[in-house]
């Protein structure tokens, strides 16, 4: 039976069991932005472009650039830039992009950035506007916390304590602007495998027809065809149930797994799969230091 799940990632571009390294910075100090949680459990935040918002954007570390539907970069009267190329699940497709003057979450401002145009999906539960990209997250260290529904940005120092006392801390490894980090082999004899930080997505995702490479503990018996949908179209691969997933001190079970097929694409892609960031019930982005801390603790602060 064919189940169609709704992934809204944009590149091809539950929770850990045990507690990591305890820690309650001064809230106060940082700059914090509340968030709703889109269908699948992807974070939406309020945006303002120009003078004009809010509007509701998928927060997602897993698109390197900002996007936001055509119709309102019209409203906006944005000026037209040039045609890209946008590598997605169903292959390349061509793009708009578009420069906006003014680009604000919270307090966090961008000036003059390259958006570019998509169509956005009709009917959704949440209308989004637009996705946050990379183009606008790296700029910044912060904290998504799902536990609290916020976004919180470091505006001093008050949360490296989190990179020096955590046990799951991993390098960031850069591509296309995005986030990726590299998973231990989940098996002997089995090798590490690289994935990009995603959150607009839900389930993991690996992109090859041979998971066994990486020694995932997969149920067979659960896999079936799903779809694998974008904002610029879908691909069909098998969805099922990964048993565990190991970290460097810290696993997570019985977690949902999309395996995609074959793909045009797949020879120009340097990652192995997605990692969902709402598998943790937070994440500590410090882009200054180029490194990230899985399910830092925070205090109870609003």
């Amino acid at each position: 039976m064919l189940m169609k799940h709704w992934l809204l990632l944009l590149k091809f571009s539950a929770r850990l069991l045990g507690t990591l390294a305890f820690f309650s910075p001064a809230l106060f100090a940082s700059s914090s932005v509340s968030f709703q949680n889109y269908p699948n459990f992807s974070p939406v935040v309020q945006v303002y472009l120009n003078d004009s918002g809010p509007y509701l954007f998928l927060l997602d570390t897993g698109s390197g650039r900002t996007m936001i539907s055509l119709e309102i970069l019209k409203q906006l009267k944005a000026p037209y830039q040039r045609r890209q190329n946008l590598i997605t699940a169903s292959g390349v497709s061509s793009v708009e992009c578009y420069r906006v003057e003014v680009l604000r979450v919270g307090s966090k401002i961008s000036r003059e950035i390259d958006v570019l145009g998509v169509p956005m999906g009709e009917g959704e539960k949440i209308p989004l506007a637009g996705l946050l990209g990379q183009d606008f997250l790296g700029q910044y260290d912060y904290i998504i916390d799902y536990g609290h529904r916020r976004l919180i940005f470091e505006d001093g120092n008050e949360f490296k304590a989190f990179l020096d006392n955590g046990i799951d801390v991993y390098e960031i490894q850069r591509y296309a602007q995005l986030m990726l980090i590299m998973l231990p082999p989940q098996s002997l004899r089995k090798k590490p495998f690289l994935l990009v930080l995603d959150s607009g997505i839900t389930w993991l995702t690996i992109f090859s027809q041979t998971p066994n490479a990486y020694g995932l503990d997969l149920n067979y018996r659960s896999l079936e065809p799903e779809f694998l949908s974008t904002i610029l179209g879908h691909d069909v691969g098998l969805g099922g149930v990964v048993r565990c997933l190991r970290f460097k001190g810290s696993k997570l079970k019985n977690q949902k797994v999309f395996i995609t097929r074959a793909s045009q694409i797949n020879h120009i892609l340097i990652e192995d799969g997605l990692l969902p960031t709402s598998f943790f019930q937070s994440l500590y982005v410090c882009n200054s230091r180029n490194l990230i801390a899985l399910n830092p603790v925070l205090d109870d602060s609003p």
